[in-house]
Parts: C-alpha cells; sequence; structure tokens
C-alpha cells in the first residue's frame, strides 16, 4: 500500500486475501465525507514545472506514469510491472498466510495498478473491476431500497440501462436530470431519501460540462455521495476527488487500456 495513504484506509479494506466483493465495497463504504484536497499551487512550481516530492508536492503526471510506487515486491527489480499469471499462491505454512493466496482476492499485477491509478486520483484507494459497468453497479448497492438515486439524463447507454432496468428492481428510486443545470439538481435531490449523485462530466454523448464542485456541494449538504464517471477525461487531465466528489469511476476500457483490447473499470476512493 501507498505509505502515505495506508492510514485512511478501513483496515478491511488494506487485506488482499479477503473476498474482492466484500473488500471493495467495505473500501466504497469507508469514504470519509472531508475530503482531502491538494490545493493546485502545491502540485506544480509557479513555471508549471515539476517539483520535488521532498518538497511536499507531487510528481508531474508523467512521472507518477512512468514511475508508479508500489507495495509490491518484485524480487528481479524489473522495471516493467510483472504480469503474475496464476490462480494461486503458495503460502508460509499451513497456519499462516502470505499477502495473497487466491488471484479472485488479490493479485500482486492488480495491486501494483490499483496503487498507481489511486496516485494519479489523488485517492486513498482504487479498486479495478473487470469492466466500468461492473465497478458503476457496484457503486449502486451502496443505495437500498426505498432510497433514492439523482443521475444526469445525458449519460452512457449502459449507465442508464442499469438504473432504468435494474436498480428499481431493489426498490431503489432514480431521477434522471440535466446535470449541467444546478437548480435542476437541487429541485431533484430529496433530504433524507436522495443517498447517491451520479454525475458525467463531460457527459457521453454530449460532450456537457457539469460543475463537479457544485453538485458534489449540493449533494454533500443533505449527506448524499458523489460518484462522478471520468472516463472521457482521465485522471491525468481532470481529477474529480480533488473537486469535492467522494468516488471516481473510470472505464479503463477507453483512454486508460488505450489499445482497445482490455475491458476495465476502476473506482477511486
Amino acid at each position: 500500500m501507498i505509505p502515505a495513504l495506508s492510514s485512511h484506509i478501513p483496515a478491511a479494506a488494506r487485506t488482499h486475501s479477503q473476498h474482492p466483493c466484500t473488500c471493495q465495497q467495505q473500501a466504497i463504504a469507508g469514504i470519509k465525507p472531508a475530503r482531502r484536497i491538494m490545493a493546485a499551487a502545491s502540485s506544480n512550481g509557479a513555471n508549471g514545472a515539476p517539483s520535488a516530492p521532498e518538497e511536499g508536492r507531487r510528481l508531474a503526471v508523467a512521472t507518477q506514469l512512468v514511475h508508479a510506487s508500489t507495495s509490491v515486491e518484485d524480487p528481479y527489480g524489473g522495471s516493467t510491472p510483472p504480469l503474475w499469471q496464476t490462480a494461486t499462491f503458495k503460502q508460509p505454512n499451513a497456519t499462516s498466510n502470505g499477502p495473497y493466496d487466491y488471484t479472485r482476492s488479490g493479485n500482486p499485477t492488480r495491486t501494483m495498478f490499483e496503487e498507481a491509478m489511486a496516485a494519479l486520483e489523488g485517492a486513498d484507494r482504487s479498486l479495478a473491476f473487470t469492466s466500468g459497468m461492473a465497478a458503476l453497479a457496484a457503486v449502486t448497492k451502496l443505495v437500498t431500497g426505498g432510497e433514492h438515486i439523482v443521475a444526469g439524463d445525458d449519460i452512457y447507454g449502459g449507465t442508464s440501462r442499469l438504473l432504468m432496468q435494474v436498480v428499481p428492481l431493489a426498490g431503489v428510486q432514480v431521477s434522471n436530470v440535466d446535470m449541467a443545470d444546478l437548480q435542476a439538481v437541487k429541485a431533484a435531490i430529496i433530504p433524507g431519501k436522495t443517498k447517491l449523485v451520479m454525475v458525467e462530466s463531460p457527459t457521453n454523448p454530449r460532450m456537457r460540462i457539469c460543475d463537479i464542485k457544485a453538485i458534489s456541494d449540493l449533494a454533500h449538504e443533505v449527506g448524499a455521495i458523489v460518484c462522478v464517471d471520468n472516463t472521457i477525461m482521465s485522471p491525468p487531465f481532470q481529477r474529480p476527488i480533488d473537486l469535492g466528489a467522494d468516488i471516481c469511476m473510470t472505464s479503463g476500457t477507453k483512454f486508460i487500456g488505450g489499445h482497445g483490447d482490455v475491458t476495465l473499470g476502476v473506482l477511486s476512493v
């Protein structure tokens, strides 16, 4: 785990050997309303040049992408992260466990990726899923029957089908509004009932820009969680958590993968 962030992560979420659903749900549910927001001035010098981490400033994005920090120990020190293509891992003995036991619940390659994404997002922890829709489906599980979700009216088709055809089966109400209209968002939020606000910015497909900071403020006034789909921008160009969002979802199938050969979803909290 990234040392500077590990103290903010629920202890249960730091255990790789747990069942992935349990680990991911605990990490998501462990979101703290009070977010640590890095000032823009602390990330770069006056001339925009990257600064050294020992000065209390984060590395430039290009450096983070090439030299991602990781807690995983590669015995051979490869400059490129290796792919641990195994289902099971050898344990120290019959009564104790190593950091990994079964790839479904944890894998060193996945840990390295999640830690790199967390650093890029300015998050406490990132969680990898098999697809963006799998990640968003996990987020909707934070809302239970009788509660309410506010989402945009210009959203990815898969997200729309999830919210219109699947989520209501659990007794959850969904309202779709123009997220670029703050008054419409405010009117749609039901104090005591709205538990989740889902935002895309830019939106898909019309590329409309939503005020993530203002929407987050409105949601937090009633205790609702804000999840931003950051797929269009990706973390090098936009960090929703810095803008007040509680969860950032990125479909790694798009720009993070880059070659059309991977399906991937990431939640950063």
